[in-house]
């Protein structure tokens, strides 16, 4: 008995399935023989085997995860879940003071190793906010012989809306207050050319909007495709994030890179990708889109075959699969 099937894959001679009647994925062997139950609490409704592990997306909790088939015993990890995530910006050098130890908000400019600061300056502030509105001109701080780090911070914080800065071990670092990604650029300039930069100010960790109606996961090559629903017309898109990251030891879900790899489609339910192409459903069309997402194209109806062969991928009322198929789902 399979239940309540709701997806099928076979892989090394046996078959998985999802049963909805107890909300489990289960295997078996191809003559019917050795039924075990691989995960429980399950809410999903496709398969995706990829080198020895299982994946799936939980419609519940809307996880991504994914359960080693040579350890199933170990259970399912998750890979990532619905959570925005904040971006955050870090300064390349790290501050020391004379004495070698690392700069302190506490610290005073003055009793900075390698800043060039021997008599008062003026440091001016440009960049652009997080939404790319570039900084008012005129935005300066002076320094002189008390002016602590923390005061530079302070300024910062005045002037880059939504933005939080800390230094720890010496390193300033920029995080948004708001989700998704940032296009903060912060850039510091002297009147004596004393050594403000501190090195290059970039983006260590990307922001991500929370994710809305993941469904449709998918692996090709390096990485792992999913859709984005979203409820709202124009606004559901591909994603992708690189294997890669989730085979390191002990990963953490706010670092993993995710990459919208195709934004503004209208309402898209269905996602199939090739080698080279991604294909969905977009405002009752049938688009095709480069991996990147860098060129596209509408399949005209004569040419719907090249999406797949046989009969429909689903049924578009219920969304199970078509039992005629000879798919993997």
């Amino acid at each position: 008995d399979l239940g309540d099937a709701l997806s099928m894959t076979v892989d090394n001679d046996q078959l998985y399935w999802i049963d909805g009647d107890t909300n489990s994925i289960r295997r078996a062997d191809l003559d019917g023989s050795g039924k075990v139950d691989l995960a429980t609490s399950v809410d999903a409704d496709q398969l995706s085997i990829h080198d020895n592990h299982l994946y799936w997306i939980d419609d519940t909790s809307k996880k991504i995860q994914r359960l080693d088939l040579e350890n199933t015993s170990a259970g399912p990890t998750e890979l990532m879940n619905a959570a925005a995530v904040a971006e955050i910006h870090s300064a390349e050098q790290a501050l020391t003071k004379v004495n070698g130890w690392a700069a302190e908000a506490s610290t005073k400019f003055f009793g900075t190793d390698g800043l060039g600061l021997d008599s008062e300056t003026t440091v001016t502030i440009s960049g652009t906010q997080h939404d790319g509105t570039a900084i008012a001109g005129g935005t300066t701080l002076t320094i002189t012989e008390t002016t602590q780090l923390s005061d530079l911070i302070t300024k910062l914080e005045n002037t880059f809306t939504n933005t939080t800065v800390t230094i720890s071990q010496g390193l300033l670092t920029f995080t948004a207050d708001t989700d998704g990604e940032s296009l903060l650029s912060i850039q510091l300039s002297s009147d004596n050319n004393a050594d403000l930069s501190f090195g290059d100010i970039s983006v260590s960790r990307e922001g991500r909007e929370a994710m809305d109606t993941p469904s449709q996961l998918t692996i090709q090559g390096d990485y792992a495709y999913w859709l984005d629903e979203r409820a709202t017309a124009n606004s559901g898109m591909v994603q992708r994030a690189m294997l890669e990251d989730w085979n390191q030891t002990d990963f953490n879900i706010a670092d993993i890179a995710v990459e919208n790899v195709i934004t503004g489609l209208d309402l898209p339910d269905q996602l199939v990708v090739t080698e080279d192409r991604i294909f969905t459903d977009n405002n009752s069309q049938i688009s095709w889109f480069s991996l990147d997402g860098s060129s596209s194209g509408v399949l005209a109806a004569d040419d719907a075959s090249e999406l797949t062969s046989g009969p429909p991928l689903f049924d578009r009322q219920d969304q199970r699969p078509n039992s005629g198929g000879q798919h993997r789902y």
